[in-house]
């Protein structure tokens, strides 16, 4: 079974590094679809911000990670914690945000915005980030080799799953109770590693069901097909709900087992 996206963006973090990095600046004139002439990467140990900036130095597109204490992130999690990450993307009027309890890892989605979609599956930029203690998952340009599907039962918590997808991009996008996007990488193998490997309770990636942790976006969107992937849109609605069969409040053996971690 697949251990770990190959159709998003996925931010790793690394090594930490104590105190801010000087800024950087790179340079590229590729006539991308961006706009974008040259990017400035800030850095402060796992927390970072990527700027693409047009040939009069104004922002226009952005990725930014923060990990800390986020205080809406204890409300979504039915406060199973308030410690977690942050990725805002920006371009324009345009802001996607996205929190979650994963801290590891934190995904940049698929958001339907022409903009965000060119700097983010950009080479140069997929390099900055590596360079910056991340890696990434490149985003594949032919999108006509994914597909969408409606989710089904055996992937949810029990209870209605609204406006339920799952993509072969490997991750699952339904509509919560609260009216809340809910992003979920898999299914991988239940309590493993993001690679399949072993771990132990909580330091697990893919949680009991084979899932990791979601990441909540946005609130009061539908759930269309954007060119084979899961995408919130706030007019247009592709899929339908489902009824989940998995009990929640569920963790993974070995020391703390993170319970309830892995809910939505």
């Amino acid at each position: 079974m697949r251990q770990l996206a190959t159709g998003i963006v996925a931010i790793l973090s690394g090594c930490t590094v104590s105190g801010p990095e000087p800024q950087r600046t790179i340079d590229i004139d590729d006539g991308n679809a961006a706009g974008v002439t040259r990017i400035e990467i800030d850095q402060d140990g796992d927390n970072f911000e990527v700027r693409g900036l047009d040939g009069n130095g104004g922002e226009v597109v952005s990725v930014r990670r923060r990990i800390g204490t986020i205080p809406d992130l204890a409300i979504v999690t039915n406060n199973a914690g308030d410690f977690g990450s942050e990725v805002i993307v920006s371009a324009g009027d345009f802001t996607r945000r996205w929190i979650s309890l994963e801290t590891r890892q934190s995904v940049v989605y698929p958001t339907g915005n022409p903009t965000i979609e060119a700097f983010t599956q950009h080479e140069v930029v997929k390099t900055v980030l590596h360079d910056a203690q991340t890696s990434v998952i490149a985003t594949a340009a032919d999108r006509a080799y994914f597909y969408t599907v409606e989710a089904p039962s055996e992937y949810f918590l029990f209870g209605w799953a609204r406006e339920a997808c799952w993509t072969s991009h490997f991750y699952t996008l339904h509509i919560n109770d609260a009216g809340v996007a809910s992003y979920r990488n898999g299914p991988g193998t239940p309590c493993t590693s993001s690679t399949g490997g072993a771990c132990s309770g909580s330091s697990c990636y893919f949680g009991p069901f084979g899932f990791a942790r979601a990441s909540f976006g946005g609130t009061g969107n539908h759930i269309r097909d954007y060119y084979g992937e899961c995408a919130e849109d706030p007019y247009v609605q592709n899929f339908l709900g489902t009824s989940g069969n998995n009990q929640p409040n569920q963790g993974c053996p070995g020391g703390f087992s993170g319970a309830g971690q892995w809910d939505y």
